[in-house]
């Protein structure tokens, strides 16, 4: 790295380093992706957080009444070499009285699930899926799943919200 009057000057290199330590910075010239040496890990400095809203007929809520994974949403990831691997993935839930409200986020391109987690919570709670595997280093097909796993009648699973965070 060289400092300019005009700016900063990363070095660029056609691939990541191979043992980087805390603090480097630098550009792939091949993805033309920059990246960051932080806490022992490699993170992407300019992916933030990607938020997915979900609306049905005036709500802020997609309610889930039956039982079985329900696609609630698909969205294009162009996979961690370009972005990096998402850091925790969380979603804006609510069950209505003696539901759980499963969601899970599955790879359609590769047939993989990435994430998976339940809440009984009766008021808007926000749910860590937990530690993510499987994520596609490639673009890929991404599902958010959402099941009524407990409960019946007219009670429903809700989702509102899911943020992947890098």
């Amino acid at each position: 790295m060289s400092l300019k009057t005009e700016g900063v000057r990363l070095d660029e290199l056609s691939a990541d380093p191979g043992s980087p330590a805390n603090g480097d910075v630098w550009l792939n010239s091949t993805d033309g992706v920059v990246r960051a040496r932080v806490g022992g890990a490699t993170r992407v400095v300019d992916a933030k957080t990607l938020d997915i809203s979900f609306w049905s007929d005036g709500s802020p809520w997609i309610e889930i009444g039956t039982g079985g994974n329900q696609v609630v949403a698909r969205f294009v990831f162009r996979g961690s070499t370009a972005l990096g691997v998402p850091s925790a993935i969380k979603a804006l839930v609510e069950s209505d009285t003696g539901v759980t409200t499963q969601v899970t986020i599955y790879d359609l391109t590769n047939a993989q699930q990435i994430a998976q987690a339940s809440s009984t919570a009766t008021t808007p709670t926000i749910l860590d899926l937990g530690t993510l595997s499987n994520v596609p280093t490639a673009e890929a097909i991404i599902e958010v799943q959402v099941e009524r796993t407990v409960g019946g009648g007219s009670n429903r699973a809700k989702i509102g919200s899911l943020s992947v965070y890098f």
